[in-house]
């Protein structure tokens, strides 16, 4: 186990992410926002493990139809280098 990874998830412009929703494995746990980033960092994790990420995004009034793309991906917080694939998931 390892307390140098972080976990980040960028949203669409128009987006905003609803405070007090983001859940890990269950366990309610807050985001740094950073503009239309969410950084977790510290997080204890093996690197093999398999873990949930929950969040609400609110859809803000200027976004037209048509889809979006949130994408998600662990670094390591120290060099910023990859340390899992990217994620995403696209929403309508």
């Amino acid at each position: 186990m390892t307390n140098s990874r972080a976990v980040s998830v960028r949203f669409p412009a128009g987006f905003s992410y609803v405070a007090g929703s983001a859940r890990i494995d269950g366990v309610p746990t807050e985001p740094a926002v950073a503009g239309r980033e969410l950084i977790w960092r510290d997080l204890s994790v093996d690197g093999g493990a398999r873990h949930t990420l929950v969040l609400l995004l609110a859809v803000g009034a200027g976004v037209s139809e048509g889809e979006f793309v949130n994408r998600v991906q662990a670094t390591h917080q120290l060099t910023g280098t990859a340390l899992s694939n990217e994620a995403t998931a696209r929403v309508r």
